[in-house]
């Protein structure tokens, strides 16, 4: 049966989100997040406040006494560094820039990249939200046992909100309407999350980052002990219901731009893939077969000012995907703009994280705007990439066949905590299903609707229909078109 997605349907009829629809999981997600408190004006410290950068600290909470080190914190209010960016030679107001800070990145890396948005217009905060690597490992270990907020997962993300309710103070110099946020590794881990908390951000960059970092990561598949231990992460109630980014992105209605190449060794293409289709603002990926994952290479991508520049500066739009769908043994995509070559990514063996992929030229119909490519015998993961006449890549999204096999029954069974349901449930080709019943019904974040009769009067998108009750409940996938 051939598979079509359109970008619009992507994200208005198909409602798309993956997170995990276990009951037992869903019941007990925490939101750590106290928005009311986060958006207010913060107190701030200023350092340094004659030059440019100006350098201050900004106070992100008491979080019990602690600093980001897990040390007592001065007056028991935890504050971070950060360095505030304004471009020169420009009058009126300018969009700005949050930037999370990545794992092993360097002040200097972020001082860097700050000074390249600065150069192209941007004011940018740098916040130092790193600190220590013991960190990570220290909170995982220790989240089940303490306040929510106290953890290094919480303080992260709490600081780029605060970071941005700094920038709104800021409203002489900053478009307060045009501020987004970006981060590099861990620092895109932290976007995805912040994105999710903060609907005030106008526009996301994770580079390299995901969510899902218990199922598809480096750390949960392998562990580092300079980091995190093997399997410490889904070990942890606390970071899978509270902390990880997966519990707050179906919240994002802002436009993401997704940043990673496909073997990248740290975050998985899988964890990407479940986390843009919680997203429900538009997904522009830019996803080559490889791309070193380091923070200069992150921050230096070419296509990411020019992005921003279309999304906070109004600049004409660059090529975009407009639809694209596949059968057995090809694949196609639309697009608007201007294409110079497009190629197939594949995997035809191996399993995450070890798939082993592969690229080969697709054909590019320039009249119509239209890419077809034949797919290699045995391909079981597979995706399109379009090369701009700018050299930028703009890529479909990823079918992935070892783990939509798990979705094409359209019923599946819950059970205890160790035997939960798959952690992807939205298969490319969701079955258009009569919606005529009368048992209960979920939407995709697990707030339950309703147990009346429905007859399509929901709004459209994906369900979960629940028949029956606790651990013998049968859940099905339900489609509501307009």
């Amino acid at each position: 049966m051939p598979r079509f997605q359109s970008t619009k349907l992507f994200k208005t009829v198909f409602v798309t989100a993956v997170c995990a629809f276990y009951s037992n999981i869903i019941a007990a997600t925490v939101n750590a997040f106290d928005t009311t408190e986060l958006f207010k004006k913060p107190t701030i410290t200023w350092v340094d406040s004659n030059s440019n950068p100006k350098k201050l600290k900004i106070a992100i909470g008491p979080f019990h006494g602690l600093d980001m080190d897990g040390n007592p914190a001065p007056n028991g209010v935890c504050t971070m560094d950060a360095w505030y960016y304004l471009p020169s030679g420009t009058s009126g107001k300018v969009p700005a820039l949050v930037l999370a800070m990545g794992g092993g990145c360097l002040l200097s890396s972020y001082d860097a990249w700050a000074q390249q948005l600065a150069a192209a217009g941007y004011a940018a905060l740098s916040i130092n939200t790193w600190h220590q690597s013991p960190q990570l490992a220290d909170s995982c270990a220790s989240g089940n046992n303490e306040p929510l907020t106290s953890s290094f997962f919480y303080m992260s993300v709490a600081a780029c909100v605060r970071g941005n309710s700094f920038l709104r103070t800021r409203s002489a110099e900053i478009d307060t309407n045009k501020i987004g946020i970006a981060g590099v590794s861990w620092g895109g881990w932290k976007t995805c999350g912040a994105a999710g908390v903060d609907h005030r951000f106008a526009c996301a960059v994770p580079v390299f980052g995901t969510g899902f970092v218990d199922v598809y990561s480096l750390w949960e598949n392998y562990g580092d002990p300079a980091w995190l231990p093997k399997g410490c992460l889904s070990a942890s109630p606390a970071y899978v219901n509270s902390y990880d980014p997966r519990n707050y992105l179906g919240n994002a209605k802002m436009p993401f731009l997704w940043i990673a190449g496909m073997t990248d060794a740290y975050y998985y293409g899988a964890a990407r893939r479940m986390c843009y289709r919680l997203n429900q603002g538009e997904n522009i990926l830019s996803i080559p077969l490889s791309l070193g994952h380091d923070c200069s290479t992150g921050y230096n991508y070419e296509m990411l000012i020019p992005w921003l520049n279309t999304v906070l500066k109004n600049s004409p739009p660059l090529l975009k995907i407009k639809a694209w769908g596949w059968s057995p043994g090809s694949m196609w995509a639309t697009y608007t703009g201007t294409a110079a070559s497009a190629q197939v990514v594949y995997a035809a063996s191996g399993s995450w994280p070890g798939l082993n992929w592969a690229s080969t030229t697709a054909t590019v119909n320039s009249a119509q705007k239209r890419v077809k490519a034949t797919l290699p015998a045995g391909a079981k993961d597979f995706y399109i990439n379009i090369t701009d006449n700018n050299g930028y890549i703009i890529s479909t999204e990823h079918v992935d066949l070892a783990l939509d096999k798990a979705t094409d029954s359209l019923t599946a069974r819950t059970g205890p905590a160790t035997s939960v349901l798959p952690r992807d449930l939205i298969h490319n080709d969701v079955l258009k299903i009569p919606v005529k019943f009368s048992r209960a019904m979920y939407s995709v974040d697990g707030r339950k609707v309703s147990n009346i009769n429905l007859s399509g009067k929901l709004r459209p998108g994906i369900y979960i229909m629940m028949q029956g009750e606790g651990n013998t409940a049968t859940m099905r996938k339900i489609l509501v078109t307009e």
